[in-house]
């Protein structure tokens, strides 16, 4: 290997280390806070059924495994995640009052983690390129959950979003809701694949 391929190489390493290090430095802790809330509070089995604690919970895991998590679920994950922070950003901030600290953690659940991840996800070196086919893997958690949240909501009259309480919006509106979502992820997911293929090319061209 010439001198050039390794000083790459290690900076390369050197910034999945850093970007690594600095996620779970700031998504443990946010996470963290959260668990221990729902704990004090005797709800930690209805916080962990909110999409943002189990997406952070997957970016975690996946970091954590690094080259061991498949490329297609690193994906998914991202996909998940930029979708937390879109939602939340678009239709929820507006309706939260929160203190100093729960607003700290909320913007690292759906901002500061999915930024970091995103990073880190391009970072990940000698992995194989993503296809149209892993698409349609990124729809198969928010599939799940989208049954999970409707079940939930006609056993308990209980809706974690808006976009599920099927007593205001009604089936259509469920429908529509859950149309648009799905566009949504397949669109972060398709935006995603095409910035990994860009890269791909890019290193190609200056390897």
């Amino acid at each position: 290997m010439r001198y050039s391929e390794r000083m790459r190489d290690q900076v390369t390493y050197s910034r999945q280390s850093v970007l690594r290090a600095l996620l779970l430095l700031t998504a443990i802790p946010a996470v963290t806070y959260r668990v221990i809330e729902a704990l004090l509070s005797s709800s930690l089995s209805h916080l962990l059924g909110y999409f943002t604690i189990q997406s952070n919970l997957a970016v975690i895991v996946v970091v954590l495994l690094g080259k061991k998590a498949p490329r297609s679920i690193q994906l998914s994950v991202a996909s998940a995640i930029t979708v937390t922070a879109i939602v939340f950003q678009l239709f929820l901030r507006g309706f939260l009052d929160l203190t100093w600290v729960t607003s700290v953690v909320t913007h690292i659940n759906h901002g500061t983690t999915t930024i970091l991840y995103l990073f880190w996800f391009y970072h990940m070196d000698e992995q194989v390129g993503l296809t149209r086919k892993d698409l349609a893997i990124t729809l198969i958690y928010p599939v799940i959950y989208c049954v999970f949240a409707i079940v939930e909501n006609r056993l308990t009259g209980r809706a974690r979003y808006f976009f599920f309480d099927l007593e205001n919006i009604g089936i259509r509106g469920f429908l529509l809701w859950f149309t648009l979502l799905a566009m949504l992820f397949l669109l972060a997911g398709g935006l995603l694949l095409l910035v990994d293929r860009r890269l791909q090319t890019m290193g190609d061209r200056t390897a």
